[in-house]
């Protein structure tokens, strides 16, 4: 039973103006609303409990209790936690071995508490998309589009990249390639012509020329790195990014309510999202009106929470790539940095996780934010299968809010007793 009001399509076949040192651990932001409280890592005793609560067989009732309860937990938790956190509102999904458990809204739509958040809201899911961006090339590669190990020079030679920068090594952030998180020019730009963004050629001589490039094989975190891998995609494929991940990526996975934003009129109606990064005053706005997603520079992608978890359920479950291949995306490279969830945080193709795993337990996922809204997509998986994956798309740009309310959905998951009551 799914908990929510639409129809959904399941089981059918950075970001501009905020710093994202490492996108799902601690970089400060400018301009967030408020910092939000540091959680707990997982419990002692969680992976156990996970073997007991996902563990043995059940009757058709007492799954339909578990799931019924589950949903009404998470709905429950994400509104403690957004409280908790000095949130205002969310668009919340849960699966549970594979199978849709909620869709919902909680929250508020604005400051004024007015009208709620809806299951059928749209957000920016920032760099989430990125996930999706490396799926693409990943699938490309399988069909032979694209050598994910050939120079990327040889693809793009007017941009003048050294011959070690590789497609694997801008998915994985290990290329060296700069960024411009860092850059005054940039923050600027966004804060005073936020519906005017940079071309790609702006973004690309803002940091490719005048910036060193790092360390080959070492985690830099590069949204430019992204931007490149994503014209090597459309120049080896002839086509734009959002016909690449329509075709190999959103349909494929039946979720078909994602898309890539290219204008002002593609976010005019996503929910409402509330921050301090645009303007001089420093007072709370409603960003989602005048934030070109031109301003993510390597692809806005938007939609639905539902669509976002079904996606990564579905990569993760093996749906669309072969076996190699999403091996291939899990083999993570050390990030040298502490995290708040991840005891050993890595990164893969286009996926954070942790490198500490037990008995084939991990968590995986991404999380994003920019002007407006903090996005999280994580999945528990056991034993190769993807057992709890929740996203969670927060309208306010409280730092990581969207990743912590998806931990805390998980972490209810496994901590609901066997009943679901």
């Amino acid at each position: 039973m799914i908990r929510g009001r639409i129809p959904l399509s399941f089981g059918q076949a950075n970001d501009g103006g905020c710093r994202e040192a490492v996108e799902v651990c601690v970089a400060d932001r400018p301009g967030v609303l408020r910092r939000a409280v540091e959680p707990r890592q997982a419990p002692e005793g969680f992976w156990s409990a996970l073997r007991t609560r996902l563990g043995g067989s059940m009757t058709a009732g007492e799954a339909q209790a578990r799931h019924d309860g589950l949903a009404e937990m998470a709905q429950a938790l994400a509104k403690r936690l957004l409280h908790g956190h000095h949130g205002l509102g969310a668009g919340i999904a849960l699966l549970l071995d594979g199978e849709p458990i909620l869709a919902e809204g909680v929250g508020w739509r604005e400051p004024q508490r007015t009208s709620e958040v809806r299951p059928e809201d749209e957000f920016h899911l920032f760099s989430i998309g990125k996930t999706f961006i490396a799926t693409a090339a990943v699938r490309l590669s399988e069909s032979g589009t694209l050598d994910l190990d050939a120079t990327v020079a040889l693809l793009l030679p007017d941009l003048a990249l050294p011959p070690c920068v590789t497609i694997r090594r801008l998915l994985n952030h290990t290329a060296g390639v700069p960024d411009y998180g860092s850059l005054a020019d940039y923050h600027e730009a966004v804060r005073h012509t936020p519906d005017r963004p940079w071309s790609t050629q702006d973004f690309l001589a803002a940091t490719l020329v005048g910036q060193p490039f790092g360390s080959v094989g070492v985690f830099a975190y590069s949204n430019v790195g992204y931007l490149i891998a994503r014209l090597a995609i459309e120049r080896a494929t002839g086509r734009h990014l959002s016909a690449v991940l329509d075709a190999k990526v959103f349909a494929p996975l039946g979720a078909s309510g994602l898309r890539l934003a290219t204008g002002l009129g593609d976010v005019s109606g996503l929910a409402p999202g509330w921050g301090t990064v645009l303007g001089d005053a420093g007072a709370i706005e409603n960003v989602s009106r005048n934030y070109h997603p031109g301003w993510v520079s390597h692809g806005a992608v938007v939609g639905r929470a539902a669509d976002a978890a079904l996606a990564l359920d579905g990569l993760l479950a093996g749906r669309l790539v072969g076996p190699a291949s999403l091996a291939a995306m899990l083999d993570a490279v050390p990030v040298e940095r502490e995290h708040w969830l991840f005891h050993s945080p890595g990164y893969g193709l286009g996926l954070m996780t942790d490198r500490s795993r037990s008995r084939g337990r991990f968590l995986v996922g991404h999380a994003g934010g920019g002007p407006g809204y903090s996005t999280g997509a994580l999945c528990l998986v056991r034993d190769g299968v993807p057992r709890v994956t929740a996203v969670a798309l927060a309208n306010t740009e409280t730092h990581d809010l969207g990743m912590r309310l998806a931990w805390g959905m998980i972490e209810g998951a496994v901590a609901a007793p066997p009943g679901g009551r």
